[in-house]
């Protein structure tokens, strides 16, 4: 991936047009200022080019207060370029696209008539760069534009392979700690064992390539507390034994150190990949269905970090196919994982390609530092997922779609829908094995509020149930509904 420059570089796109008028001036003006955010102070020395497509670009700096002008511009579309070391446009990502664009449209029919349309505004309760357009008294066209800043922060470090020598063109990342917000841990976060928390890629942040030396540099980033990730790559992948590592040379999120960064700081975290050779997990499946005539059975085994345990998420899964009802996946670093498996019927030659589900199973196993060896995995049948719809007390009854999505880590995850019967039954076919949560909606998509969920005595509405389950239990979901007597 390119590297960005360590400045801010937001572009803003100015179309700067006037009314067809003889007697108006054709000649525009964009003039503007930077200050710190924070501070509100003047951010004197930005570089500041002005471009238009086939022109020379213009360039000026601003001055101690802050501002800069481009006088005697030609009516045409420019984009403004600002960039001063330390300092990013909110918000601030990572290796994210150089453009942070806004609009400004002269409408020629009017000469007062001005829309800013900035494409991505501050944080929440943070000010956007704003444009205001003017006219001046020869009728000539005017912008002036304030670009609010903020200082970042950033970590560099330098990126070894296990034997310590430099590992030019390898790939860190970093991920975020935030706090859990109210409707739990996102799609793309894994909770941290506070229980507060949880661990997530930054957006934009993707993977930030070593130079030649090793060395990297990961900025602007908004000051807080980051996760610093060697990922396996360049020679050190093909080795097995290379893991992904964190900072400052741990194998698991759990043992990871965080690193904390203030605005206009630089902290350094030098970071070595780790070798392990690491464990077997193996065992049997039990329960296995007998397979049609011709067909045979094959089993798709998965086994993933414990999400709640937090273990290494920057390792892939280990994955297996087995025709037989043993299995065995081998490089394993010990912890705690969920294996997922998936018995599906392969049909005989000359037959459907079409692969079917038959049974499955979704089982907790922890590897020590011997592995974990004679297990025994019981694989269930994947039925359909029966329930019951009721409503809350003066509730008016409305149509209800339920769905239930299968979270599988690394899977393909899949999710069943079915409406509700007049009398409330419903069967969620076709799901996968997986950890599965539930969600009702009305007649407008609109989504309704669960105020129950149980799976014979269990309670799901809040942390969901895993699937396949021993048992004929039955889902009830009861849904909640306004004052007035409507769902909400």
């Amino acid at each position: 991936m390119r590297q960005r420059s360590s400045g801010i570089a937001p572009a803003l796109l100015l179309v700067l047009a006037v009314p067809i008028d003889g007697q108006l001036s054709t000649r525009a003006t964009l003039e503007g200022s930077v200050f710190n955010q924070g501070t509100h102070a003047a951010i004197e020395g930005a570089r500041i080019k002005l471009e238009t497509n086939g022109e020379e670009p213009l360039y000026t700096k601003s001055d101690g207060q802050g501002h800069f002008q481009f006088a005697g511009l030609e009516p045409a579309a420019y984009r403004l370029w600002v960039d001063r070391p330390g300092f990013a446009v909110r918000p601030v990502r990572p290796e994210a696209a150089l453009q942070h664009v806004a609009q400004v449209d002269f409408t020629p029919a009017r000469s007062d008539y001005a829309q800013a349309i900035p494409a991505e505004a501050g944080g929440a309760g943070e000010p956007g760069i704003t444009i205001v357009h003017s006219t001046g008294p020869d009728g000539a066209a005017r912008a002036t534009v304030e670009v609010p800043v903020v200082e970042y922060a950033a970590i560099t470090g330098k990126l070894t392979d296990p034997y310590g020598f430099p590992l030019g063109g390898g790939f860190v990342e970093i991920l975020a700690k935030q706090p859990l917000p109210p409707g739990g841990v996102p799609g793309n976060g894994v909770a941290l064992p506070d229980g507060k928390s949880y661990m997530a890629r930054l957006v934009g942040a993707g993977q930030i390539r070593a130079d030649s030396c090793g060395e990297f540099r990961i900025a602007p980033l908004d000051p807080g507390s980051y996760y610093v990730v060697a990922l396996k790559s360049g020679l050190a992948a093909r080795d097995p034994a290379v893991r992904t590592t964190y900072y400052p040379g741990v194998l698991d999120l759990a043992s990871a150190k965080l690193v904390e960064v203030g605005a206009g700081r630089t902290v350094r975290a030098d970071i070595r990949l780790l070798q392990s050779a690491g464990v077997g997990v193996a065992g049997r499946f039990t329960g296995m269905a007998a397979a049609s005539p011709g067909a045979r059975t094959v089993i798709r085994g998965k086994l993933a970090p414990d999400p709640d345990y937090a273990a290494n998420p920057g390792d892939p899964t280990l994955t297996g196919n087995f025709y037989t009802s043993g299995f065995r996946l081998d490089g394993v670093l010990p912890g705690r994982y969920r294996l997922f498996a998936m018995a599906e019927e392969m049909p005989a030659p000359g037959a459907s390609n079409q692969l079917k589900p038959i049974s499955g199973a979704i089982e907790d196993i922890t590897a020590g530092t011997l592995g974990a060896e004679n297990l025994s995995i019981q694989l269930l049948p994947l039925r359909d997922v029966t329930g019951a719809i009721a409503f809350g007390e003066g509730c008016a009854p409305i149509p209800v779609r339920v769905s239930a999505q299968a979270f599988t880590i690394g899977w393909t995850t899949s999710q069943a829908e079915a409406t509700a019967a007049a009398d409330g039954a419903f069967a969620l076919k076709g799901l996968s094995p997986g950890h599965l949560t539930l969600r009702a909606t009305g007649p407008s998509q609109e989504a309704l509020p669960l105020t129950s969920a149980k799976l014979g005595g269990l309670d799901v509405l809040k942390d969901g149930f895993d699937y396949p389950f021993a048992g004929d239990e039955s889902l009830r979901l009861t849904i909640g509904c306004a004052p007035s007597g409507r769902p909400q």
